[in-house]
């Protein structure tokens, strides 16, 4: 009798042990990241309601929402653009020279068969770590303001087309610009 109430007792004990250190191993998934697409019917990039899960913060998808003319009001840092497949193309334009436009992450992938277009007269656009430009088309070309274009890091120009008729265009510790 007493053998079957230590036995009780030890798994009484061992039960309540899981209970209260258990939840120490629950294994919580990290957060993936997170794609926010262009819904409009605004023109402004930095509008919550113009995208379907808020402003992006880490990948921003397009399709073929419009308008496909969209502006900055705000600094921009983010991972990406994703052009998806049969997405229209879209023109991106910046109007105050205090704000950036910031890729960390993969940067421009556009798979859309479409021209997609920055217009950079005003502002910043800088590529970080290993971001990419992907086959989409730069032009500064404002005299006003020198806009800055700068690939930091192992970022690349990749296959994009850069049309710099005004200013310089800066690759800090970055000799990838493939077939800009």
């Amino acid at each position: 009798m007493k053998n079957l109430r230590t036995r009780r007792a030890c798994r009484f004990s061992i039960s309540l042990l899981f209970v209260w250190i258990g939840p120490c191993f629950i294994h919580v998934p990290l957060v993936t990241a997170a794609t926010s697409n262009w819904i409009g019917p605004g023109s402004d990039f930095n509008t919550t309601n113009n995208w379907d899960h808020g402003a992006p913060n880490d990948i921003a998808g397009f399709n073929a929402a419009k308008p496909t003319t969209i502006g900055f009001s705000d600094n921009t840092l983010l991972n990406g653009f994703t052009f998806n497949r049969g997405a229209a193309p879209y023109t991106f334009v910046f109007g105050n020279p205090n704000f950036l436009l910031s890729f960390n992450g993969p940067g421009i992938v556009n798979n859309s068969g479409q021209k997609q277009t920055i217009i950079n007269n005003y502002g910043s656009v800088i590529f970080n770590n290993s971001s990419r430009a992907g086959n989409v088309t730069i032009t500064r070309d404002y005299q006003g303001y020198i806009p800055n274009l700068i690939f930091n890091d192992a970022s690349s120009a990749d296959s994009a087309t850069i049309n710099n008729n005004y200013g310089t265009v800066s690759f800090n510790n970055s000799l990838y610009y493939n077939h800009a």
